[in-house]
C-alpha cells in the first residue's frame, strides 16, 4: 500500500517558460540567483499537479515530498507555494548521493521510517525511476499530467 508519494522537482512540477532550452534548470536558476529578478520570470509551476497532489493528500492520507537533485526547489517564492502541500523536501545532495544511485532512495526511506514497497516515486528522468525500482520503490516515469494520475490513481486506489 502506498503511504507516501516523492515527486520530482524539475519538469515535473516545475517547468521553464521557454519550452525550447534543454539544459539543466538549476543551471539557469544558479545564473539567475543573486539577481533582483522574480523565480516566476522564467519558472512556472505545474498547478494542476499540484492541484491533483493536494486532493490525493486529503482522499487517502498519503505523505507528500519532493525528492530534487538541486536546491532550486528552496527558493523563497517557490515554498511560498509548496510549502504548505509537501511534508517536506529533500534533495539527493542532502546524501551526498545522486537521484540515480538505488541507495538514495534506500537512505530516503530509512530516514522516514518507511518501508521501500510502500513509496511511490514520480520522475521525468528515467534512469532514476530505474534506480528507483532497484531499491524496491513503486515508480512512474512521467510524461504529462493526464498520464500521470492515471497511473497514480491506479496505484493508490
Amino acid at each position: 500500500m502506498i503511504k507516501a508519494i516523492f515527486s520530482d522537482f524539475a519538469r515535473v512540477i516545475c517547468f521553464l517558460k521557454d519550452t525550447s532550452y534543454r539544459g539543466k534548470l538549476s543551471d539557469l536558476y544558479d545564473s539567475l540567483r543573486g539577481k533582483d529578478v522574480s523565480v516566476f520570470n522564467h519558472y512556472t509551476l505545474n498547478h494542476e499537479y499540484l492541484r491533483f497532489l493536494h486532493n490525493l493528500k486529503k482522499q487517502h492520507d498519503i505523505a507528500l515530498y519532493i525528492f530534487t537533485s538541486g536546491k532550486m526547489h528552496l527558493d523563497d517564492e517557490i515554498l511560498s507555494i509548496t510549502k504548505s502541500l509537501f511534508d517536506d523536501q529533500f534533495s539527493a545532495l542532502d546524501f551526498a548521493s545522486s537521484k540515480s544511485e538505488k541507495e538514495s532512495y534506500l537512505l530516503l526511506a530509512g530516514k522516514l521510517n518507511l518501508q521501500p514497497a510502500d513509496i511511490l516515486f514520480i520522475d521525468d528522468r528515467e534512469h532514476n525511476i530505474e534506480a528507483a525500482k532497484q531499491a524496491g520503490l513503486a515508480t512512474i516515469h512521467y510524461l504529462n499530467n493526464a498520464d500521470a494520475f492515471e497511473k497514480i490513481q491506479d496505484l493508490v486506489s
